[in-house]
């Protein structure tokens, strides 16, 4: 099955099978293209042309947003690093 068909079976709101799930997973480099596609038309589907954009606050102040223990950032005194970090405005 293409991903393709896929697709259009999520459109109509027929979920993947587990095995088609896999197959995603376990796509090559060579099916990226034909996977971007695919996942665009089901994109489109239920959310239309509108995107969403979120601005990542750590890109310009090198900080991260959230206190997590994997983060490579630690929070000073326990804080989230956010709430206290001075972000230029763009």
């Amino acid at each position: 099955m293409s991903f393709f068909e896929i697709a259009e079976r999520a459109c109509a709101g027929e979920p993947a099978t587990a095995g088609e799930g896999l197959a995603v997973l376990r796509s090559t480099d060579d099916q990226l293209l034909e996977l971007v596609a695919a996942t665009s038309r089901v994109r489109r589907t239920y959310f239309g042309t509108q995107v969403k954009s979120n601005y990542p606050v750590n890109l310009q102040s090198g900080l991260c947003p959230e206190v997590l223990e994997y983060s490579w950032l630690p929070a000073p005194d326990g804080q989230r690093q956010a709430e206290t970090a001075e972000v230029p405005n763009v």
